[in-house]
């Protein structure tokens, strides 16, 4: 391959976006694993993938995935005010005062990314409500197709959850693959599901991680992951 070609280059930005080696200067706490634990729903390897599964075909196939599609579909077509619109909405169906403040940090911290890296590719002035919305302005200014744009955002969710997972468990180098694993496989449905939700729909209720969230804010102590 020419070393020239710049035909490679949406691909690696997209690792460059998924990945955990160069976060993107952005804390995000355990989204309530840690009270999880400590309230005895995780004791190993099998009830990680069990809730994190449960997650997955809840919250990531209802409601963020279907949410960053659509936030990326308004950007696509300049409908900037539907775009914002729809994250605020996103914002709004966030389980805990904790996690909508995650939201928040994540996408400032994806912003400032993209004013440094590609500033042609949007205004001054916009500050994202969510972490999806800066995600799909970086799919776009990167020039990603859209099952990629979509596998950076899913990926990246799977693997935060793991990492925090393997250290606050713990688990071993080969568990925390096997988990990962387990939840990779788990990709073509959530990607399935998420694909025929239409914008009236998108919405997921998680109890669980309503409460586990809410007792994390006042767990004595708390474990981040970027």
């Amino acid at each position: 391959m020419n070393a020239r070609n710049p035909s490679c280059l949406p691909s690696a930005r997209a690792f460059q976006l998924a990945s955990q080696a160069l976060p993107i200067g952005a804390f995000a706490y355990s989204g309530g694993l840690e009270s999880a634990l400590d309230i005895g729903l995780l004791e190993g390897e099998e009830d990680a993938a069990e809730l994190l599964g449960s997650w997955m075909e809840a919250s990531l196939a209802y409601l963020d995935l279907p949410s960053f599609l659509f936030i990326r579909r308004a950007f696509l077509t300049d409908d900037i005010a539907r775009a914002s619109w729809l994250s605020a909405r996103l914002l709004a169906s966030r389980e805990s005062s904790e996690l909508q403040a995650q939201d928040r940090q994540m996408a400032r911290a994806l912003r400032r990314v993209l004013l440094r890296l590609a500033p042609s590719a949007l205004p001054a002035e916009w500050m994202p409500s969510t972490y999806a919305e800066a995600l799909a302005r970086a799919t776009i200014a990167y020039e990603l197709e859209q099952e990629a744009a979509q596998m950076v955002l899913c990926y990246g969710w799977i693997e935060q959850h793991t990492s925090a997972l393997c250290r606050l468990i713990p688990l071993g180098p080969l568990a925390g693959q096997t988990l990962l694993d387990s939840c990779l496989r788990r990709l073509p449905t959530v990607m399935a599901a998420a694909a025929t939700v239409t914008e009236e729909e998108i919405g997921a209720s998680c109890p669980g991680m309503a409460l586990a969230s809410a007792l994390h804010e006042t767990q004595y102590t708390r474990l981040f992951r970027s």
